[in-house]
């Protein structure tokens, strides 16, 4: 049989593609061994399920999850955490200074459609740098000052009229969440933003607010409806036209009083400020900043003052000797109760309500020896590091006094005391939250008893003890 020309091409083309073939393999089987041999170098530890890996099993209790992978490991370890191969370093000086020293927060790529791509917390460098210096306008010690007359008259007004509800319960215990969660929303709206509506709107605000966040625990980030993620992105398109709206109101304000009295007013009288959408996604992301977490803090104050009578008293007698009950809060009013400062810094040890700090590897990294990829999660978690105090378990707020008695600030050693993180993303608003719960700390000291019934512990995604109780005027 005769051999022709097309059957030797056929052949010919045969081998190529069969010399292809193996080449094909033998460079994906070299890949394979070389990421298997790296993967020896990576923590150990498990990424869990497809996917989702081990995020529920985290949620459920971020704090007790970690300890028991650092209890099985031997310190630090990987697994998968909302989408994100991500590793849980052992808390040391060493991690800290590493973690801290990252720019890039390691927050899941969903987080930035709810609280903005512009947030501060969404951006990095040079966008970073830049919208940070803008932000801290709104934080400088005159600014921080003018905030403190708004913090003392809307505390008064909600801690009476918890009071008044208590009265019409006849002393019975009810839930305090949602109370306690109208006047941080109320505060953070009056203070940050500028704006005091009635209650039917502010009321409305908020839940628009709690369906957005509700977006940052979507586990299947989908716009269809009936989704949890439709729902956050449906009510943010709300909350963003009701925040322009404040935006443009204020905007004209300005031009007749030219003097900000908000956070949103520094922002708006800035010369560098590029668009609406900057402005839109600031309001939300402080709101996000300062009143959820303000809300949890507020009720583990109420959770440890409860636990501890001869505290509540010893607190009670500094703060009716450093002030008359009426006259204007200031700065130096703040300064003279450093007993309370000390109890707000050791509720923060105990209960932080945002126990992790989060960083995104922008290069491959070296953690307790073994190799981290780039683009792999870094967690540091705060609660851990409070554990390294000498009794831990115990509530001692003389760790935050000096032998004098005065207050001893460890906010700046982040691997002592990591509630505010460290670094270039360190909160920038910590004193704003410190001034705050002194303000409510100081009122409800000088003029209300309360009691508190029951308490659960929240875990996620804050950290607080939710309590029952109710409050009356008096001591």
């Amino acid at each position: 049989m005769a051999i022709t020309s097309s059957s030797l091409g056929l052949a010919k083309t045969s081998k190529r593609f069969a010399v292809a073939a193996c080449g094909a393999l033998a460079l994906a089987a070299l890949v394979a061994w070389r990421r298997a041999r790296r993967a020896r170098r990576w923590p150990p530890g498990s990424f869990g399920w497809p996917l989702i890996g081990q995020t529920l099993e985290f949620i459920k209790d971020p704090g007790a999850f970690q300890i028991a992978g650092h209890a099985k490991h031997g310190g630090t370890f990987k697994t998968s955490i909302l989408f994100s191969p991500t590793v849980f370093v052992s808390p040391t000086e060493a991690n800290a200074k590493l973690v801290f020293s990252k720019n890039s927060l390691g927050f899941p790529s969903t987080f930035k459609y709810v609280l903005g791509e512009t947030s501060l917390s969404m951006v990095n460098d040079p966008m970073h740098k830049r919208i940070r210096t803008l932000n801290l306008r709104a934080f400088t010690d005159a600014q921080l000052d003018s905030y403190l007359p708004q913090l003392q008259e809307l505390t008064a007004k909600h801690l009476s009229l918890w009071a008044a509800a208590g009265k019409r319960g006849q002393g019975q215990p009810c839930d305090l969440f949602f109370d306690i969660k109208l006047y941080a929303f109320e505060m953070a709206q009056a203070v940050l933003l500028g704006a005091e509506f009635p209650i039917e709107k502010t009321d409305r605000l908020m839940r628009l607010f709690n369906t957005t966040m509700g977006g940052l625990e979507a586990v299947i980030p989908l716009e269809i409806p009936g989704l949890l993620w439709h729902k956050a992105m449906s009510c943010r398109r709300q909350l963003v036209g009701e925040y322009q709206q404040l935006i443009d109101t204020r905007r004209e304000q300005l031009r007749v009083v030219s003097k900000p009295t908000s956070m949103l007013d520094t922002m708006l009288t800035a010369d560098d400020v590029n668009s609406d959408v900057e402005l839109q996604d600031f309001c939300i992301a402080m709101m996000f900043a300062g009143h959820d977490t303000s809300l949890s803090t507020m009720q583990s104050v109420l959770y440890w003052l409860s636990k501890q009578p001869a505290v509540l008293a010893e607190l009670r007698q500094e703060v009716l000797a450093e002030w008359d009950g009426s006259s204007q809060l200031t700065r130096e009013t703040l300064g003279k109760v450093p007993k309370v400062r000390a109890f707000l810094q050791e509720v923060w040890r105990l209960t932080p309500p945002v126990p992790v700090s989060n960083r995104n590897l922008e290069e491959e990294t070296m953690i307790d020896g073994y190799l981290v990829p780039k683009g792999w999660t870094v967690s540091f978690v705060a609660a851990l590091v409070g554990q390294k105090v000498e009794q831990p378990s115990e509530f001692r707020m003389g760790r935050y006094l000096d032998p004098s008695g005065h207050f001893a600030d460890q906010t700046f050693e982040p691997w002592i005391y990591g509630v505010f993180g460290g670094g270039t993303r360190m909160c920038l608003g910590y004193k704003f939250a410190r001034d705050e719960m002194l303000v409510f700390m100081i009122q409800l000291l000088r003029h209300f008893s309360f009691t508190v019934a029951s308490a659960q512990a929240v875990k996620f995604p804050f950290n607080y003890w939710r309590i029952s109780g109710t409050f009356s005027r008096g001591l």
